[in-house]
C-alpha cells in the first residue's frame, strides 16, 4: 500500500474506532429514539458518531467532500474529486433493539470510483479495511490478517447473509434456482459485509432499489441488474 493510502486508511480506521466508542457510551445508557421518517430511527449515538467522523475527516483532508447520512446532502461536497461517504451508525434499528449487529461505515470515492472502505463493529471490536486493487484486512485486537473471498464452488455449499428485519421475494427466487442454501439472518449492511470478509458467509443478497443482487462465490463477484439474469 502506498503512503497516501496508508495514511487515509489509518485516519479512517482511527475515526471509526473513536465513533464506535461514542456509540457504545450511548448504548450503555438510557437513550431516546427519534424518527426521521417511517421506520427510520435516529439516536444520540448516530449524531455523536457523525460529529467524531466528520470533524476528523474535515481536519485531516480539508480538500475532500464529505457526505454523511445524518447531514443534509451537499451537492458542492459531491463535486469534489475526493468524497468521503459516512454512515456513522449503520443499523440504528439493531442498535435500538440491542442486538449488537450494528457498525460504522466510512468509504472514499475518488473521481467517482470507490477507493477505500472501513467497517468497524463496536460490540466485537473488529475492524475491516480495504483499498481498491489491494488486500483487505481484518483486525481483532492484536490479530491483523488478510482476507480472501469464499472458495465455495457448489451452490449447495453457499451460505447467504440476508436481512434480519425484512425479506424480499428475490431471495426465494435465487434459492429456487440454486437449490438448498443456508440463510444467515443478520443485522446491518456493514455487519453482513463483515460476515463475507471473515468467511462466515459466502454471499450477501440485498434486493434494494440501487442494488438488485450481489454475491461472492469461488473467488468471483457477480452483479445482476434484473432477477431474470439469475
Amino acid at each position: 500500500m502506498n503512503a497516501d493510502w496508508s495514511v487515509k486508511t489509518k485516519v479512517a480506521s482511527e475515526l471509526a474506532r473513536r465513533a464506535g466508542k461514542a456509540i457504545l457510551e450511548v448504548y450503555a445508557s438510557r437513550f431516546t429514539v427519534r424518527f426521521k421518517g417511517p421506520d427510520d430511527p435516529v439516536t444520540d449515538a448516530d449524531l455523536r458518531a457523525q460529529e467524531v467522523i466528520v470533524e476528523g475527516l474535515s481536519r485531516a483532508f480539508p480538500e475532500d467532500g464529505i457526505v454523511s447520512e445524518e447531514s443534509p446532502v451537499s451537492d458542492e461536497a459531491r463535486r469534489r474529486p475526493g468524497v468521503w461517504y459516512v454512515d456513522p451508525l449503520d443499523g440504528t434499528g439493531e442498535f435500538v433493539a440491542h442486538t449488537g449487529e450494528f457498525s460504522v461505515i466510512i468509504g472514499l470515492l475518488e473521481e467517482g470510483l470507490p477507493k477505500l472502505g472501513v467497517i468497524y463493529r463496536p460490540i466485537e471490536d473488529v475492524l475491516y479495511t480495504g483499498v481498491r486493487d489491494e488486500t483487505a484486512w481484518i483486525t481483532r485486537g492484536n490479530d491483523h490478517r488478510r482476507t480472501w473471498v469464499s472458495a465455495a464452488a457448489l451452490p449447495t455449499q453457499l451460505r447467504f447473509a440476508v436481512s434480519r428485519s425484512h425479506r424480499h421475494p428475490l431471495i426465494d427466487t435465487i434459492k429456487a434456482r440454486l437449490g438448498e442454501v443456508k440463510e444467515i439472518p443478520y443485522g446491518s449492511v456493514g455487519a453482513k459485509i463483515g460476515l463475507l470478509i471473515s468467511g462466515e458467509a459466502d454471499a450477501y443478497v440485498e434486493p434494494s432499489h440501487t442494488i438488485r443482487a450481489s454475491g461472492m462465490s469461488a473467488g468471483r463477484k457477480r452483479f445482476c441488474e434484473e432477477p431474470a439474469a439469475l
